[in-house]
């Protein structure tokens, strides 16, 4: 009878514990504001700079945005420079992307469950898109403009969004891209993200990210 009992408390006290599921994102370090990673290989930050390469998704820790309301705009500033890289000859320029997500759903060709509304601009004339704004992260543009960011220099960037707006700003209060979303389904709170598609492989670097409400 004794075993018995002893048994049965020895499967009464180790059964308690349950299965956890461990988040697919990690906090990247030495990096403000706060950040969780996929793919943290192609995040890497030396002395406050975050240089991004190859393919991955970086948002923010907690929730960065709500214009929910219809009223609200959240701004997104930050210091950039995109790079030239040569891949078999050929050279092609980074792609900057800036995402709003409410599921932080990673990229996939097949999958189509991301929800993100991203900022897309390039360094490179030649590519077959210079400044895109698209839905489902990289499938549906809803807005295209033909500016660039010269490469391998710093350019400020300003990004003011609504629940009826998107613009762009760059050096010099420049406007790059305005698109209407007032018809357009995207997550009205959510994340900020640094998106990297590895489509051109060549890097680009941030500084000086703030995230505020307008």
């Amino acid at each position: 009878m004794n075993k018995i009992l002893w048994l049965l408390l020895l499967w009464t006290t180790t059964a308690v514990a349950a299965p956890v599921l461990v988040n697919e994102y990690r906090l990247l370090p030495n990096f403000t504001p706060m950040m969780q990673c996929d793919n943290c290989r192609s995040f890497t930050v030396q002395n406050g700079v975050l240089q991004a390469k190859g393919t991955g998704h970086l948002w923010t820790k907690d929730m960065a945005y709500d214009v929910s309301d219809g009223t609200s705009k959240v701004v997104v500033e930050a210091s950039v420079q995109l790079h030239h890289a040569e891949i078999k000859g050929v050279t092609v320029g980074a792609v900057l992307s800036i995402g709003f997500s409410e599921n932080m759903k990673a990229w996939h060709p097949t999958d189509k469950m991301q929800d993100a509304l991203t900022f897309n601009i390039t360094c490179d004339e030649n590519a077959q898109e210079h400044t895109i704004v698209r839905t489902q992260m990289y499938r549906k543009p809803v807005g295209r403009s033909r500016y660039i960011l010269p490469a391998n220099q710093w350019e400020k960037i300003k990004i003011v969004l609504s629940a009826k707006e998107l613009v762009a700003y760059g050096s010099d209060n420049v406007e790059l891209i305005k698109v209407n979303l007032s018809d357009v389904e995207f997550p009205k709170k959510g994340y900020v993200g640094i998106l990297t598609s590895g489509f051109s492989r060549a890097p680009f670097d941030i500084k000086e990210l703030k995230i505020s409400k307008e």
